[in-house]
């Protein structure tokens, strides 16, 4: 009996923790940073952020724009500023910042690195924060329950932020930046997630034929196919072949 009592309560905790995690924004978007080494994510430097990913909107007729102007200098010429944030997961709001100002373009608040956030727990001892928000622009609160899509604030450049992007990393503790971080499956619904390169007047360049996973930060080649997957992410997802070499979560058209 205490057997399957343990074997029960294993199940249920593993269960909590394993829940599908979608993005946390719509359209597309740069991965700025992303991936399990320091190489190609600055985050693997800090434990608690392991595997954290830093996004930002990109548009324009290329769609690789990643401002309105090709010299931006204020925060509102970029796509990501105001742009709205969702739940990547179903959870409880456990905790809300949404005070700090946000940067004036090129500067950072590293005092308080996380700017406006907010941290959902996930289920288990999993939790996620989510970074960089507009000032006042969140609109949950403590002890609030949200569910996956749920929009509850947008993209701003408050905290260690230069210009508007959005952060995310999961780590085991719900204290900003202690424990752990660790690795989020995303259920991609006919999005892609590759590389690309951005220049310093805030357009994406080719980077040439090698890729390197979002997700794992490993190169691969041109022809190499990556998995898509159903809303309800099935067992068996889709297999599509990558034809970009940009690194954006792209909703297909239709």
């Amino acid at each position: 009996m205490n057997a399957l009592a343990a074997a029960l309560l294993f199940w249920a905790t593993c269960g909590a923790c394993a829940q599908d995690y979608r993005l946390a924004v719509d359209g597309r978007w740069f991965v700025m940073q992303g991936g399990d080494t320091p190489n190609v994510n600055h985050h693997m430097g800090v434990r608690a952020q392991w595997y954290g990913v830093d996004f930002a909107k990109v548009g324009g007729p290329s769609g690789r724009a990643l401002s309105r102007r090709p010299k931006p200098d204020m925060i509102e010429d970029f796509y990501s500023w105001g742009a709205p944030v969702r739940s990547p997961v179903d959870g409880e709001v456990i905790s809300v910042m949404n005070e700090f100002p946000d940067n004036p373009l090129g500067l950072r608040h590293e005092r308080n690195p996380a700017g406006n956030h907010v941290v959902i727990k996930a289920g288990g001892d999993r939790y996620v924060l989510l970074a960089h928000f507009q000032h006042r622009s969140i609109v949950v609160r403590p002890g609030q329950r949200l569910r996956r899509g749920d929009p509850f604030g947008k993209c701003g450049n408050s905290g260690n932020s230069d210009f508007p992007h959005i952060h995310m990393h999961v780590q085991d503790s719900p204290v900003l930046n202690e424990g752990t971080g660790h690795k989020h499956g995303v259920c991609r619904h006919r999005r892609r997630v590759e590389r690309q390169a951005v220049s310093q007047s805030g357009l994406a360049v080719d980077p040439g034929s090698v890729r390197v996973d979002a997700m794992t930060g490993r190169r691969v080649p041109p022809s190499h196919r990556i998995q898509e997957q159903d809303p309800e992410c099935p067992a068996r997802p889709r297999r599509l072949q990558c034809t970009d070499r940009s690194i954006c979560c792209r909703k297909d058209p239709g």
